[in-house]
């Protein structure tokens, strides 16, 4: 990545990359509780979101609203893989090209794993997360001002 020298590069670096991943990536065996539901399957991808893009600037979840008081749960179960290697394929610098992957909107999602896996939290890797891994909306739990120049 440090060599490539324009956006466009990189985002071809990066879009490569997931797409070796995916391919490659061996499915964990993960229970999901999903507001009142039940998810239970082999997982090769978990994505909670409040907003659309995930990495360079991919539209995972294009319906996400930070504001609307629910969250994007999308993911990819290992017999789905070859949507997600479709749809990466498909990516391109500045094309909008939205996920037709498994998803749901909800206000709670509660991850659980017999093994322990990195995760992947707000940027940071996490080498040994706790389960069960909570996601939920708080409302009000960002306040902000805003100040007329």
């Amino acid at each position: 990545m440090e060599q490539a020298e324009s956006r466009n590069e990189k985002f071809a670096h990066a879009l490569q990359e997931l797409q070796k991943i995916s391919r490659a990536y061996e499915g964990m065996a993960m229970e999901l509780k999903v507001d009142d539901d039940v998810i239970s399957d082999r997982f090769i991808m978990i994505e909670v979101m409040n907003m659309e893009l995930i990495g360079p600037k991919l539209h995972l979840a294009p319906d996400a609203d930070p504001s609307d008081g629910f969250l994007d749960l999308v993911y990819v179960r290992e017999g789905d893989r070859e949507n997600l290697c479709r749809w990466l394929e498909c990516q391109s610098p500045g094309k909008k090209r939205a996920s037709r992957l498994e998803s749901r909107r909800c206000r709670r999602v509660e991850l659980s794993a017999s093994n322990i896996i990195a995760a992947h939290i707000d940027s940071q890797v996490i080498r040994k997360p706790t389960f069960p891994l909570v996601v939920d909306v708080r409302p009000a739990a960002l306040n902000y001002a805003v100040m007329k120049a």
